[in-house]
């Protein structure tokens, strides 16, 4: 039996080319842009780095939507209704390639 000695994991929440700011060399940047996104790029990974150090789980969670969900809208209300981000299939719903992650280690959990 093994056991898991984690004190602790990290979880990056959301860190898709859709929330970044529009970049012409990254596709699917732009779609729904959060201010300073680039700008935690390098805390992340450092952070990331320092918690594979340890040998403590690193988990990624981001958003992926079918198309044609209820919630977007070419007129949204950032309330109930946003634009296209994150559609199954498109290069918005890929993590920002600034992002490290290590395949054979980090989890990726996919959330609607």
């Amino acid at each position: 039996m093994t056991t898991n000695n984690h004190e602790s994991a990290l979880a990056s929440i959301d860190m898709i080319r859709s929330f970044a700011p529009l970049d012409a060399y990254i596709p699917g940047t732009g779609d729904l842009p959060v201010p300073e996104f680039t700008d935690t790029i390098p805390y992340i990974n450092e952070l990331t780095r320092a918690y594979r150090a340890h040998k403590q789980p690193v988990i990624h969670i981001h958003e992926v939507h079918p198309a044609g969900t209820a919630h977007f809208s070419d007129k949204p209300d950032f309330k109930t209704t946003w634009p296209n981000h994150a559609e199954d299939g498109t290069d918005g719903a890929l993590m920002h390639p600034g992002i490290e992650i290590n395949t054979s280690y980090d989890l990726d959990f996919i959330k609607g």
